[in-house]
């Protein structure tokens, strides 16, 4: 393969759909928790995000990468 041409433009356009920022959607885990407890499949840490989302390994991350 080359670096160039239809495959370069692949190459370019997948890597556009890699997120540029390490964050949660903390929106879309609330909503899929939300909906695992409305039918009756609460995990066993509750109905709580704040007992599932642990951020600071994202945060480290980040502070070691800038």
């Amino acid at each position: 393969m080359s670096a160039g041409g239809a495959d370069g433009a692949k190459f370019a356009e997948a890597l556009d759909r890699v997120p540029r920022e390490l964050v949660l959607d903390r929106d879309g885990l609330g909503v899929v928790l939300e909906l695992r407890v409305c039918f009756g499949m609460t995990p066993s840490q509750g109905s709580d995000l704040a007992s599932y989302v642990d951020t600071s390994y994202a945060e480290e991350a980040i502070r070691t990468t800038h």
